[in-house]
């Protein structure tokens, strides 16, 4: 400064200020998850030079089913943003913290998006872009899962595998458990997985985890054999945050009561084919038929039909196929009920059948818990009656009548004679009985033979002849 005697001033007069023109930038820590089931508060960070107002950091809300905005009160058309509750400053170059606690889970509608936005200014003014810092779904509806084995009141193996499904329509599931309980003991009752396949019974609840796969599960159970009754629940756990876990259990579904039952099926038969025998000809049998008992239930009977006369060719329920003789192409057969005690078929065309071919069918039962009936081995004739051979032949026998040709006259009939034959006599069908009848024509009649005499009447008759195995002859006097 110069003065007007000429004189100037050397006293100088200066301030240090920051250049700045950085943008600040908000970040938000909740809700951080895609799904959530709980929202008391949002909170976020700002950079440490956020102007210390609630003004400085605003918030919107936008509902995306039908697109209005939170207004710190209802949601509505207006989109003006919200201040934030708290600004808090992180102290030196420490991000500052905001929060904000107007929208809360009461607001929120289950299976609906929303999206946040923040925006935040810094002392010196510089303000942020608004900036879409998370989208999230309302979910706080736990999955459901129901147990597919066992039943309720149904029967186990000792140690079985229980199985199920599960459903969850937003987040999804992270998670199935079970409970095992065993209901005849009020001391140890719950079952506890150890690491491993061991575990332990224990007083206090307990739930173990299951298998996941995509929308099923499956736990299997690695104690001593069990033995009685026991409840089995399960529980799902979806991955919305905090979880939803399931906590509505219903009989039948959810929650099954079951019996251990180690014994399989017994008294299990054949009672068509009765006889095991592959050189005596069946020309009927195309339905087998059994019974089979068991302590508690039946749930498949299934059987396996060889043709002998072409090896390892075995019936699958529709065409003949290769196969192996302990059940690789078993069919199931049709059960009179699934008690304790039940009688069984199955019925193959007859066009499926071949005459003259042997054939070996096999049968075997299993209950509900999953006990089976044991393989038979190979074949021994009259060892088992689970395995049966027959000889199946449907060929009708030929005969001709020798002491009469076609339209001759004659006053006495004394005797009449002719021969018969049978392809497969070789096989033991053959013929067995040839029988004759004498018809009018004329006057619809058939001749009845009586003690002292004959006479034509109104009724079809027809009388066995004398058969001759050895000259194949036949004749009727």
């Amino acid at each position: 400064r110069q003065a007007t005697s000429g004189n100037y001033d050397a006293k100088l007069s200066s301030r240090t200020y920051i250049w700045d023109v950085v943008k600040p930038v908000t970040e938000l820590d909740n809700p951080t998850a895609n799904y959530i089931s709980l929202l008391n508060i949002t909170t976020g960070y700002s950079s440490y030079d956020t102007k210390q107002s609630i003004t400085a950091v605003k918030i919107r809300v936008k509902k995306m089913t039908d697109g209005k905005w939170w207004n710190n009160t209802d949601w509505g058309t207006d989109t003006t943003p919200n201040n934030v509750d708290n600004v808090y400053d992180g102290g030196g170059t420490t991000k500052d913290r905001w929060d904000y606690d107007n929208l809360q889970t009461s607001a929120l509608t289950y299976g609906t998006s929303y999206q946040i936005y923040t925006q935040a200014e810094d002392i010196a003014t510089n303000i942020e872009d608004e900036v879409l810092k998370k989208t999230f779904y309302y979910d706080n509806i736990a999955p459901g899962t129901t147990i597919q084995y066992p039943i309720d009141q149904g029967e186990t193996l000792g140690t079985p595998t229980f199985y199920g499904i599960y459903d969850d329509v937003l987040s999804g599931v992270s998670m199935v458990q079970i409970k095992l309980q065993d209901k005849d003991d009020n001391t140890n009752k719950f079952w506890k997985a150890d690491s491993g396949a061991d575990g332990t019974w224990q007083t206090a609840e307990i739930w173990n985890d299951c298998k996941v796969w995509a929308s099923s599960w499956t736990y299997k159970y690695g104690g001593s054999a069990l033995s009685e009754w026991y409840i089995l629940s399960s529980r799902g756990i979806d991955k919305a945050s905090p979880a939803n876990t399931e906590a509505s259990f219903k009989v039948g579904v959810n929650s099954n009561t079951f019996i251990v039952d180690n014994a399989a099926p017994n008294n299990l038969k054949f009672t068509v084919p009765g006889i095991d025998d592959s050189n005596i000809a069946r020309k009927d049998l195309v339905t087998f038929k059994g019974s089979s008992k068991d302590n508690r239930s039946h749930k498949v009977v299934d059987m396996t039909l060889q043709d002998l006369t072409w090896p390892n060719t075995f019936w699958n329920g529709a065409i003949w196929i290769a196969g192996e003789v302990n059940g690789s192409t078993r069919v199931v057969c049709n059960k009179s009920g699934t008690g304790i005690s039940i009688t069984w078929d199955y019925t193959i065309p007859t066009s499926s059948m071949t005459s003259g071919h042997k054939y070996e069918c096999r049968v075997w039962a299993t209950d509900n818990a999953g006990n089976k009936t044991a393989n038979t081995g190979s074949y021994v004739k009259g060892d088992t009656d689970t395995v049966k051979q027959f000889l199946y032949e449907s060929t009708e026998p030929d005969s001709l009548i020798t002491s009469h040709s076609d339209n001759m006259r004659a006053s006495v009939i004394a005797t009449i004679s002719g021969t018969c034959r049978d392809d497969f006599v070789l096989n033991n069908a053959g013929v067995d009985i040839v029988q004759v009848q004498v018809s009018n024509k004329d006057i619809n009649s058939w001749l009845h033979i009586y003690a002292s005499s004959s006479v034509f009447e109104g009724t079809e008759i027809w009388y066995d002849a004398s058969w001759d195995v050895i000259g194949s002859k036949w004749y009727k006097e």
